[in-house]
């Protein structure tokens, strides 16, 4: 059976890029700076369903990313003070990785995001800079 994305995570979320197999998406919720990472493999639904070359490249991109959400300012986002980091999939069951930026200020601060309120859509400017940032961030990660 081939991939197709679950079409929870293709409603909140916006495409952003692949890596080698592994879409990078933001979230549509302006209250956060959160980036999912996405195996493109059919019927995974845990990380130790991937081979171990593919679970280390997702941690991999994960830290890469969430170091460059917290290392990279950006207009209208107070400084991430802790990136939340999570494979959940209690209501998604297809595998995908959170990326979360966490500040003070932020909508459910010191309580993780899920369920925590309703998510305001981006704006096209704000999406323009969420991509931006995730192809800087590779760039970067691409580099080492």
């Amino acid at each position: 059976m081939p991939f197709s994305l679950d079409n929870r995570l293709e409603a909140d979320s916006l495409f952003v890029t692949s890596y080698d197999d592994i879409q990078i998406r933001v979230m549509n919720d302006a209250r956060y700076v959160w980036v999912l990472l996405v195996p493109e493999i059919a019927n995974v639904t845990e990380l130790h369903d991937l081979p171990a070359q593919k679970q280390q490249l997702l941690m991999q991109l994960a830290a890469s990313i969430g170091a460059g959400i917290k290392t990279t300012p950006m207009p209208h986002v107070p400084a991430i003070a802790k990136i939340n980091t999570a494979l959940i999939g209690n209501i998604v069951n297809q595998l995908h990785l959170h990326i979360v930026g966490r500040h003070p200020d932020d909508a459910a601060w010191p309580a993780p995001v899920w369920g925590m309120g309703s998510a305001i859509k981006l704006d096209e400017d704000t999406i323009n800079q969420r991509r931006q940032l995730v192809h800087k961030i590779m760039d970067m990660f691409q580099e080492n």
